[in-house]
């Protein structure tokens, strides 16, 4: 894993802890999480990089943001369980107007079979997850621990802080996808430096 160095990953804590809203959904989501058990969980997706992006770029912290990403790691591949974790995250982070997603990584090579008809290794951690997403400035996460703010960056924060996006070329990433993400953020992000496939 790359470090991020301290004084970026200082700045990039002080960012997320600048907005009240994410302040409160990392309060809420860690309450429901130890509610469930599930030690092994980050809150991710847009709401935790997009949020540089507008900082540097002087938009309102939650400009751009579609939804709420909200993974965890359980080796019990049950479905209702997954579900039961779905429905009670949803239900506690109702009072905020984003849609919230909630998935266990240990269960996504099961549905990219059933629901994509693409076969691909299973995760084998909470880390390994997230060094497995597209691209590589989505790779990060955050959760509340008795510490403080954990931040799992498996390649540091610079792509972040750069307003960079390079592909992730694991051998099962899609170079479509990569493409419509890309174009998509472009639109909403013209300062973006976008590393072609």
């Amino acid at each position: 894993m790359m470090p991020s160095e301290p004084k970026q990953l200082q700045e990039y804590k002080d960012i997320i802890c600048s907005s009240d809203f994410l302040v409160d959904v990392i309060e809420k989501l860690a309450e429901i999480m130890r509610e469930l058990n599930i030690k092994d969980y980050s809150l991710s997706g847009g709401a935790v990089y997009q949020i540089v992006w507008n900082y540097k770029l002087s938009q309102g912290l939650q400009y751009g943001l579609g939804d709420l990403d909200v993974v965890y790691y359980d080796n019990c591949l049950s479905e209702e369980k997954e579900a039961y974790a779905q429905d009670r995250v949803r239900e506690h982070l109702a009072y905020q107007k984003y849609p919230v997603e909630v998935t266990n990584q240990a269960r996504v090579h099961l549905w990219n079979k059933s629901m994509h008809h693409v076969e691909s290794n299973s995760l084998t951690s909470l880390e390994d997850a997230i060094a497995s997403w597209m691209p590589l400035c989505a790779c990060v996460g955050i959760r509340k621990t008795e510490e403080g703010l954990l931040v799992i960056a498996p390649y540091g924060l610079d792509d972040i802080f750069n307003l960079t996006v390079r592909p992730n070329n694991k051998p099962e990433k899609s170079q479509t996808v990569y493409n419509q993400k890309v174009l998509k953020w472009s639109e909403l992000w013209r300062d973006l430096t976008v590393i072609p496939w």
